[in-house]
């Protein structure tokens, strides 16, 4: 993947082979921009785990028993000997299907490396790319290559822990021109991302001020607002099955009945611009202006008014 790719683990584990971060597991609360790790009871056969087999699309219409949460997959081998997030207390026999969005800036062939203790396996946007599936040491890894245009794409992981209690999980890529393989992270897009939302009760926050995004009195966006469109249109593939508003402010000055069309005119021009970028259909927006009945700030004063002269997107938690 390019540096730019985005695209899953958190708890305590004693050291085993390498030095480990008690953040290499994941966690159970999500990141902005990462891995979902959906976890499914898994039951191994009396006859014990086919060499060659583990995943069976049947386990994705059971009910999860859990969640977890990962920026990228890097949990080197240790023992299971506490709890693995989002798994119940106790269970050391589980699989974890990992899923997520990534961008491509750059088209590419990319190499991809999986490395477990059981058995995994990786899919780019449904395509296969590695099955080293079934009962395996961590010391075995497989390797796949895939073309990958620019845009987004969808990751999928498979993971199984079995028995005995020793685990592993390893996904790392490189391109033709890179020495060697690195870790599959998503915190370098988080670390983006930041620079341009809030976050709150309501979920994610980010705002279009007047100053970059229109002239005074216009709803047509300028070129000033590109950078925060684009950010927009990252968050809406990262979580493209999002409830989205798209609410639209303006100060106290001039007519009541002015002001809440400019607001309506504003929101539809920040939503037009999105789809027009790209995001899912599967995003549900609603769109709505409220002219000066929610300012966030006194319209005593210019500051204050300027404020309050916005298009907000609030993407649900």
């Amino acid at each position: 993947m390019p540096r730019a790719l985005t695209l899953t683990l958190f708890c305590c584990f004693p050291l085993l082979l390498f030095a480990q971060n008690a953040e290499d597991l994941g966690r159970t609360e999500p990141f902005l921009i990462g891995f979902k790790g959906t976890i499914y009871n898994f039951v191994i056969p009396r006859d014990g785990i086919d060499p060659k087999k583990g995943y069976d699309p049947e386990i994705e219409k059971t009910t999860p028993i859990g969640y977890v949460y990962a920026q990228k997959l890097f949990i080197t081998e240790r023992l299971l000997n506490a709890t693995f997030p989002g798994v119940p207390k106790g269970k050391e026999v589980f699989a974890i299907i990992y899923t997520g969005r990534f961008e491509v800036k750059t088209p590419n062939v990319y190499e991809f490396l999986l490395q477990s203790d059981d058995g995994s396996r990786l899919w780019i946007d449904s395509v296969e790319v590695i099955n080293r599936d079934g009962s395996r040491q961590f010391r075995e890894m497989k390797q796949g290559k895939i073309k990958l245009d620019a845009g987004f794409h969808d990751i999928k992981v498979w993971y199984f822990q079995g028995l005995p209690n020793r685990m592993g999980l390893v996904l790392m890529f490189k391109t033709p021109e890179d020495k060697g393989f690195k870790p599959f992270d998503f915190k370098p897009m988080e670390d983006e991302a930041k620079r341009y939302i809030q976050q709150d009760g309501e979920g994610i926050k980010i705002r279009f001020s007047e100053k970059v995004s229109f002239e005074t009195g216009k709803s047509e966006l300028m070129p000033a607002a590109d950078s925060i469109l684009a950010i927009t249109v990252r968050m809406l593939n990262y979580n493209p099955e999002a409830k989205c508003r798209i609410e639209g402010h303006t100060d106290d000055v001039g007519n009541a009945k002015d002001n809440l069309l400019l607001s309506q005119n504003r929101a539809k021009a920040v939503a037009t611009a999105l789809k027009n970028r790209g995001i899912p259909a599967s995003v549900q927006l609603e769109v709505k202006g409220y002219g000066s009945t929610k300012p966030i700030a006194s319209n005593s004063s210019a500051e204050g008014k300027a404020m309050n002269r916005r298009v907000d997107i609030i993407i649900e938690k």
